[in-house]
């Protein structure tokens, strides 16, 4: 059967986080993508409500074949107008993301500074952070209006910048930060184990990101050079460092963009990476390569939503003027139709008066020579008196 290219588009969205990585972009057979799609029936409900699932499944399956979901080469040739914006609307986009990534950076900066002069003033950070917490849980919403200086019509509001869900992010997180503690634990376990005896840390749990940079730093002496490698013009410390945010973002609850949240990512593949932890560095690729790749969806989704209201936006507008027009031309109309009625009494009133008061001349015009000579006639009547 054929479809409409609107229909396997929104398919296309809708399904596309779904489909994108992993075994599913491999799927082709009926039964399966049937299956696929009754385990994620809740989120697709919309879709599955206008469309019915036999017609989902089977726009899937076409997708699925023509590898739509797996190549962005056949997604961009297959939905060409997906990936094209106006540049108002990317600059307005990207000016959003940046607001975003700066008022994370300037919070987590003041965290990092707190923390930094010690417990004593540890409920400092939570002050300030509960202080600020309005300002990123609300972000999205505050940055919902667009005005004509970024060059979008005034009124419309924009789905950027772009968040995961508050639950995705601290799922992503709190993994990452324990992956990362379990990392430089069992870094310390085989390089520096005497500290670890010293201090009594048996496990991983037992030490907080942020306190392995000064344990390693202080016996950076001691561990070879080859246990560690670095990428170029890079040092452990600002590999370390880097994560700390990752660490902040995780215990302070403070919501974060989501290209934010996959940078912490990056820096938490970095580290892996330097300290030799293959394991864990693969599992932070794989981490890294699934939240782009669900950004990417999220970002394709949200600008297909703008430019479709930008669309019926317009659509309205030329609607509402068209509207405007013939509430105009029904005020001119019922004006002229009252002068013309104005009009029509007068010409009505004009013949009837001359019928009603013929004996004083003819017509409207001889009102006044009637009264006149009636006028006079008094006059004459008083004088013979």
């Amino acid at each position: 059967m054929s479809y409409s290219s609107t229909e396997k588009r929104r398919v296309f969205l809708a399904c596309r986080p779904i489909f994108t990585t992993g075994e599913n972009a491999q799927v082709r057979k009926q039964k399966r993508v049937r299956k696929i799609v009754d385990k994620h029936r809740k989120p697709l409900r919309a879709l599955l409500a206008d469309f019915g699932e036999d017609k989902v499944v089977e726009i899937l399956r076409g997708l699925l074949e023509k590898r739509i979901f797996e190549s962005e080469v056949q997604a961009r040739a297959q939905f060409p107008d997906l990936y094209c914006s106006s540049p108002a609307q990317n600059v307005r986009r990207v000016e959003s993301e940046n607001d975003a990534a700066r008022e994370i950076a300037e919070l987590l900066d003041e965290i990092e500074s707190v923390e930094g002069r010690g417990e004593e003033v540890a409920s400092e950070v939570d002050s300030f952070v509960h202080a600020e917490d309005a300002a990123p849980v609300e972000a999205e919403a505050r940055c919902g209006t667009s005005t004509e200086a970024s060059g979008s019509s005034p009124g419309i509001p924009t789905l950027y910048p772009l968040y995961f869900s508050y639950s995705a992010q601290h799922t992503i997180l709190n993994a990452a930060q324990r992956a990362l503690e379990e990392c430089c634990f069992e870094f310390a376990r085989e390089w520096l184990p005497e500290v670890l005896d010293s201090r009594g840390w048996d496990c991983a749990a037992a030490v907080e990101l942020t306190n392995w940079l000064p344990v390693i730093r202080k016996h950076a002496n001691q561990i070879p050079a080859a246990a560690i490698t670095l990428p170029d013009g890079s040092t452990l410390t600002q590999t370390l460092s880097a994560t700390h945010r990752l660490r902040h973002a995780a215990v302070h609850r403070l919501p974060t963009p989501a290209r934010e949240l996959n940078k912490s990512i990056q820096c938490a593949l970095a580290l892996a990476s330097a300290l030799q932890d293959s394991k864990r560095a693969a599992q932070f690729d794989a981490l890294h390569a699934e939240t782009e790749s669900k950004i990417r969806a999220m970002e394709l989704h949200k600008n297909a939503l703008e430019d479709t209201l930008r669309l019926d936006l317009e659509s309205i507008a030329a609607r509402r003027k068209e509207l405007d027009r013939q509430e105009a031309a029904c005020i001119d109309k019922m004006l002229a139709d009252d002068r013309e009625n104005k009009a029509l009494i007068a010409r009505l009133l004009a013949e009837f008066v001359p019928r009603a008061f013929g004996d004083c001349g003819v017509g409207v015009g001889a009102e006044q020579e009637c009264s006149e000579s009636c006028t006079a006639s008094d006059e004459e009547g008083t004088q013979g008196f």
